[in-house]
């Protein structure tokens, strides 16, 4: 065999064996890639069942708190301190009451005030407060307190914050 015949052969065996080679890698990248993409989706698919997961949990207490409080009388008989207050107001009334909230309402002859109780989870209580005024708009605050304060403290809350609103608001004598 002559010089050129072998090393004809040797470069066409060395020619496969690279080009194989680059075969190979290029199977080997789009296979890394398509593990990466796998990952992403797990790790992704992973995240929205724990989100899916943490509400869920967080919706299963607060039923378990609603049912908690309608087994002992309600919202009424829980909140009674800040119910009685409420319905303190001249012309008030319990407009809308449910297990997940409670609905105080005052209507006078331009404005409306509402005061809404509605328990949270993790021995949590909201308050919101509405107050649609014709010639001045609508306002509205919101408290969350804890069950280890008293109502009473609430109340002294709601009241304080009320009357810094109305001075912001330039409310003649607005009294809760």
């Amino acid at each position: 065999m002559s010089f050129y015949k072998e090393n004809g052969y040797l470069l066409l065996s060395l020619y496969i064996i690279i080009s194989s080679s680059v075969e190979y890698n290029s199977i080997d990248e789009d296979e890394d890639r398509r593990v990466s993409i796998l990952m992403i989706y797990l790790i992704v698919g992973i995240l929205v069942i724990i989100t899916a997961g943490a509400l869920y949990y967080e919706h299963a207490q607060k039923l378990n708190r609603l049912d908690e409080i309608d087994s002992t009388g309600g919202i009424v008989v829980k909140y009674q301190v800040l119910v009685k207050y409420f319905l303190s107001i001249s012309n008030a009334k319990i407009s809308s009451y449910s297990k997940k909230h409670l609905t105080v309402q005052s209507k006078g002859t331009t404005t409306i005030t509402e005061f809404t109780i509605s328990p949270e989870a993790e021995n949590q209580v909201t308050i919101s407060w509405i107050l649609s005024c014709q010639p001045m708009g609508h306002f509205k605050e919101e408290w969350r307190f804890s069950e280890t304060i008293s109502q009473e403290k609430m109340i002294e809350r709601i009241n304080r914050d009320l009357e810094l609103k109305s001075k912001t608001i330039n409310l003649p004598d607005f009294h809760i």
